[in-house]
């Protein structure tokens, strides 16, 4: 069992005037157990103010209806799970067996302790726009954020040659900037009671590695040294990067060996960045006397994802994508060492075991755009005549299904890949996929009885 124990306290002050502008100011310090006593102790401010013009200048206009603007700033700490700043024992359940006779023993952790980590702090400052138009037909939110992590808390892997495979490390600085935009609108109401709302939902944003500190050039978030995800300064957080191709430095083709496989590039490459350009869904609700249907698609642009699972069904042939005839020989596209174009023909074994499974990571990433249907539900509420002459105020009934059918527009079709699946467990992994165990469907029926 893991015990921690934190303490805070909090103040919070809210001043309105006119009912226009409100001003909000909140402080709060929390003392933690889970690091060493020096860095205990965290404090993290917060202050937003919002104005409302619309009821400032007493705007009576059948266009816009209501009108917000905020601005805020605020701050969240972060801490790490207990036990990480110190070298500690776990219980080998069954370390000595023999003749039924178990003799339970304890080993250090794999884990190495790290007595400088401390809590990550998390400032956001944000800039939104409220509205509403056309007689409530038309309601947005629209924000503008960077957020900045300093000091991230990431379990880090080593080299197990010191006895320990990882550690927790802090991150010297991240930055996050975004856009997240939300509009719903009622295209149809009728005097019959049929209503259609619909909500569209799009963000994007970039992170980006600023500094890491301690004068490191790059950390492994997540993976394992040759291959996993990483903080570079200057680039993307939590790129992937692993064993690339050599390039002819002017065609920029992959070179070819003398036995018709790509030469792997002598250094660790960025292979791509698994975060997605931006996602987006659509949410639509229909009522009409009692029923109500809802129905949300998702939509991800973008972000690579590494998927051990595609390449390995590909290479063995089990799947049904007919990627090439496996009859025959083949050439790989590219140019040999002296920059002529390959002509080298190899086996169809060697063509997907070495091609998909070989020497190098590229082959095994790709774009990870995304559709989805990520939920359907459909309810009744049953009138209140009805319900008069029982005990209950109000009844209703639903079902509804989640993540019913989805498409990766740049996978094998056959393969019914779901870019949502993680291969790297519980962190601050992102976009791979170790032959890893499919997402599922969901169905469920709710009763709501309310007193």
């Amino acid at each position: 069992t893991q015990e921690e124990r934190r303490m805070g306290v909090y103040a919070n002050v809210t001043l309105d005037y006119s009912n226009y502008l409100y001003f909000n100011l909140s402080a709060r310090n929390d003392w933690t157990s889970t690091v060493e006593p020096e860095n205990r102790r965290i404090l993290y401010p917060g202050a937003s103010v919002s104005f409302i013009p619309s009821t400032a200048f007493n705007w009576n206009s059948s266009v816009v209806n209501d009108l917000k603007l905020r601005l805020g700033y605020g701050t969240s700490a972060g801490f790490p799970a207990p036990y990480r700043t110190r070298n500690v024992l776990v219980q080998s359940a069954r370390a000595f067996d023999r003749d039924g006779s178990v003799t339970q023993t304890h080993s250090v952790s794999n884990t190495l302790g790290n007595p400088n980590l401390k809590p990550e702090l998390h400032e956001e400052t944000e800039f939104g726009v409220e509205g509403v138009m056309f007689n409530n037909k038309l309601r947005f939110d629209l924000s503008l954020y960077q957020k900045n992590t300093r000091d991230l808390i990431t379990q880090s892997p080593i080299d197990p040659s010191t006895g320990f495979t990882s550690t927790a490390i802090n991150i010297g600085k991240i930055r996050t900037r975004g856009i997240e935009f939300q509009a719903t609108v009622t295209p149809v109401s009728t005097a019959s009671g049929f209503e259609w709302n619909s909500t569209i939902n799009w963000g994007m944003y970039r992170s980006v590695t600023v500094e890491l500190g301690a004068g490191l050039d790059e950390i492994v978030v997540a993976g394992f040294t040759t291959l996993g995800n990483f903080a570079i300064p200057g680039e993307p957080f939590n790129v992937i990067k692993g064993i690339g191709f050599e390039r002819d430095e002017q065609t920029g083709q992959p070179i070819v060996l003398s036995n018709g496989i790509y030469k792997p590039a002598a250094d660790l490459q960025v292979l791509g960045d698994p975060n997605p350009r931006w996602n987006g869904s659509w949410i639509n609700s229909f009522s009409y006397k009692g029923f109500t249907l809802n129905a949300m698609l998702e939509y991800r642009h973008k972000g690579a994802v590494f998927s051990n699972t595609v390449t390995a069904t590909l290479a063995r042939g089990v799947t049904k994508d007919p990627v090439v005839d496996r009859e025959f020989a083949f050439i790989m596209p590219g140019v040999k060492e002296d920059g002529t174009p390959n002509d080298i023909m190899i086996t169809a074994s060697d063509y997907f075991f070495s091609g998909y499974q070989g020497a190098t990571d590229e082959p095994n990433v790709f774009d990870g755009s995304m559709v989805r249907l990520r939920e359907l539900s459909l309810g009744y509420e049953l009138p209140s005549t009805l319900m008069a002459k029982t005990p209950f105020k109000r009844a209703s009934i639903a079902l509804s299904g989640t993540n019913l059918w989805f498409l990766a527009l740049n996978f094998p079709p056959n393969m019914n890949y779901d870019v949502d699946v993680l291969g790297t467990g519980v962190g601050n992994g992102l976009g791979f996929d170790f032959v890893t165990g499919p997402s599922s469907r969901r169905f469920g029926g709710t009763v709501t009885l309310t007193f």
